[in-house]
C-alpha cells in the first residue's frame, strides 16, 4: 500500500525463501540438476505416468509392484521385472546382443537382429526359439550372407563334462526334435538329408526314411553313394561303394577297379571284358605250380576249436602266382582266391592235353 513502511528483516527473510524456492526448482530449460528422487505417479499403459506432449500414449508406466512398462500408443511393448524383462512383438538388434542370465533366452517369429547373438547361460537351454505359426515357418533361420567361407552356424561345448552325459572329451552339440517328427537337412533350398524318429538316417533322399528297419542308414544318389578314404592313406586313394545306379553294388577304387554285387546274385563279379585288357599272355607249366600248393583244412587262430576252415596258403600261392597274394603293411599276406582260377583252368588244360596225347 501507499506509504507503507516494509522493515529490513521481513524483506530480508522473504526475498531469502523466494531464491531458496527458485534454486530447489527445474526449470523449463532443464538447467540446474536435481539433488533429489523425481518421483510420478503409476500410470496406466494408455496413459503413462512419463509421457510426450504430443504423444500421451507413449511412455513408462508402472503397472504393478516391482513392474515398470512401456507403452507405443496406448500398446504395452516391453515389461520390466527383477527377474528379466519381456519384449511384446518382434525384436529388432542392430548390433550385438548379450545374454545372460538362469533361463532360455526366447527369440519368437519376427525377431530380427544384424549384429551378433551371444547367450551364456548356467543352465537348461541357452537359446530357444519358437513359431507359434501354424503354418510350415521355420522357428529358427541362420544365415550368413557373406561370400567367405564362414560359418552360419557353430555347436560347441566347451566344458569339461555335459551334464546329461556325452562325449568324455568335452565337446558336444545336439540338435533335436520333439515328438515323431523328422530332422531335416539341405543346401539349395533343397532337402539333402533326413533324420527320422525312428533314428534312420537317409541322404539324398528322403522316400527311404520309414521304408526299412529302424536305426538304418539309407542313401541315395544317381552315382556312388559314398567316398571313403582314410588320414593315412596315399593322397589321392580312396574308395566307392554303393549302388552305382544300375542295379549293382559296387567296391572300387579311384580307378574304378574293383568288384561288384548284381542285384538278385549271390557272388561278387569282377571286371573281365578282354577290351579292358592288354599285354595278354597264357599261363605255363600251371600243372608243377599246382602240384606245389597245400589245399588244407584248418583254422584261424581267433576261431573257436569247433571251427573248420579249407585254405590255400598264400606263401604257397606267392611262390608260383605272386599276382595273387598281397603284402600288408604289417608283412602279413593276403589271398585273393579268384585269382587262382586262372590257374587252375590252365592246369586243367595241360592235363587234357596229357591225356589226349596218351590216347593218341
Amino acid at each position: 500500500m501507499p506509504g507503507t513502511v516494509i522493515e529490513s528483516v521481513f524483506e530480508n527473510t522473504t526475498d531469502d525463501d523466494i531464491a531458496q524456492s527458485i534454486t530447489d526448482s527445474l526449470d523449463r530449460y532443464g538447467r540446474g540438476g536435481m539433488v533429489a528422487p523425481f518421483r510420478i505417479v503409476d500410470g496406466t499403459v494408455s496413459a503413462p505416468a512419463l509421457a510426450f506432449a504430443s504423444e500421451t500414449g507413449t511412455g513408462l508406466y508402472r503397472p504393478s509392484a516391482g513392474v515398470m512398462g512401456l507403452s507405443v500408443l496406448g500398446v504395452v511393448k516391453q515389461t520390466w521385472f527383477s527377474s528379466g524383462s519381456q519384449i511384446a512383438g518382434g525384436l529388432n538388434v542392430i548390433g550385438d546382443l548379450n545374454v545372460t542370465g538362469t533361463g532360455p533366452y526366447v527369440l519368437k517369429t519376427g525377431d530380427t537382429m544384424t549384429g551378433g547373438l551371444s547367450v551364456v547361460m548356467p543352465a537348461i537351454a541357452g537359446l530357444v526359439a519358437r513359431s507359434t505359426l501354424a503354418t510350415s515357418y521355420s522357428a529358427v533361420l541362420l544365415m550368413n550372407d557373406q561370400a567367405l567361407a564362414s560359418r552360419a552356424m557353430q555347436m560347441e561345448y566347451t566344458g569339461t563334462a555335459y551334464p546329461g552325459g556325452g562325449d568324455p572329451a568335452g565337446e558336444f552339440g545336439m540338435l533335436k526334435t520333439t515328438g515323431a517328427f523328422p530332422l531335416l537337412f539341405g543346401t539349395g533350398n533343397a532337402e539333402k538329408m533326413r533324420l527320422g524318429a525312428d533314428g534312420s538316417l537317409a541322404i539324398g533322399s528322403a522316400v527311404a526314411v520309414g521304408g526299412g528297419p529302424a536305426n538304418s542308414l539309407s542313401i541315395t544318389n544317381s552315382g556312388f553313394p559314398l567316398r571313403m578314404r582314410a588320414a593315412g592313406d596315399v593322397a589321392g586313394q580312396y574308395w566307392y561303394t554303393g549302388p552305382d545306379g544300375s542295379a549293382e553294388y559296387v567296391v572300387m577304387d579311384e580307378t574304378f577297379t574293383g568288384v561288384k554285387l548284381v542285384h538278385g546274385t549271390q557272388n561278387w563279379a569282377a571286371a573281365s571284358d578282354e577290351r579292358l585288357k592288354t599285354a595278354l599272355k597264357p599261363i605255363e607249366g600251371a600243372m608243377s605250380k599246382v602240384a606245389g600248393l597245400r589245399a588244407v583244412t584248418g583254422r584261424l587262430l581267433v576261431d573257436s576249436e569247433d571251427v573248420s576252415r579249407v585254405f590255400l596258403i598264400a606263401q604257397d600261392v606267392q611262390a608260383v602266382l605272386p599276382e595273387a597274394v598281397s603284402e600288408g603293411a604289417d608283412g602279413m599276406l593276403s589271398l585273393r582266391y579268384t585269382e587262382v582260377i586262372p590257374l587252375l583252368v590252365a592246369a586243367v588244360k595241360e592235363l587234357n592235353l596229357r591225356l589226349a596225347a596218351m590216347e593218341g
